[in-house]
């Protein structure tokens, strides 16, 4: 994942769109990504919530394995 820091600060200007990690098997979506795809693309994924100490704050995401993408963005 890109440094916390900068994921955070690209999150807190991000209104409109939904911003994938690839991490090992899973994509992540942080903060208002995360809550973003709930919305749209109704899953049933949960947000987790953790502090991370380097960056000072509260980090939100959702993961889901690597070969679900295509059916999720292909749903109706």
């Amino acid at each position: 994942m890109t440094c916390v820091k900068e994921m955070l600060k690209s999150e807190s200007a991000n209104t409109r769109t939904i911003h994938l990690y690839l991490e090992g098997m899973f994509w992540k979506a942080y903060q208002r990504s995360a809550y973003q795809l709930l919305k749209h693309c109704h899953v049933d994924y949960m947000v987790k919530r953790r502090y991370v100490k380097s960056a000072e704050a509260e980090v939100y995401s959702l993961g889901f394995p690597r070969a679900t993408l295509q059916k999720l963005l292909h749903k109706e």
